[in-house]
């Protein structure tokens, strides 16, 4: 079995399920881009003491990590941009969204 693959991130770890899925919530076919998922026990349910925040980050149990990318069916993720930017400068973070 192949332990990496060149350009890839790696395999989830274990008990962490990776999907890619489209802006509401809806499974990509692998080796299709799309919105990386992550759900498991090892993952957050929620963002600390924010509703709002929980609610934008979540399709379901799964967790929208904002960045994009296609999973393979051998568990191998491949990211391709992100979603959303921060760009840090001095202590500030200034959000910069790209639509």
């Amino acid at each position: 079995m192949e332990i990496t693959k060149i350009g890839s991130t790696g395999r989830a770890l274990a008990d962490v399920q990776i999907e890619g899925m489209d802006d509401v919530g809806f499974v990509q076919a692998h080796g299709n881009e799309g919105g990386n998922c992550l759900r498991g026990p090892k993952v957050t349910k929620s963002c600390w003491n924010n509703s709002e925040r929980t609610a934008s980050s979540f399709h379901g149990d799964w967790l929208r990590t904002a960045d994009v990318g296609y999973p393979y069916e051998d568990g191998f993720l491949f990211l391709t941009d992100r979603k959303k930017d921060m760009i840090i400068s001095g202590k500030r973070g200034n959000r910069r969204l790209r639509g």
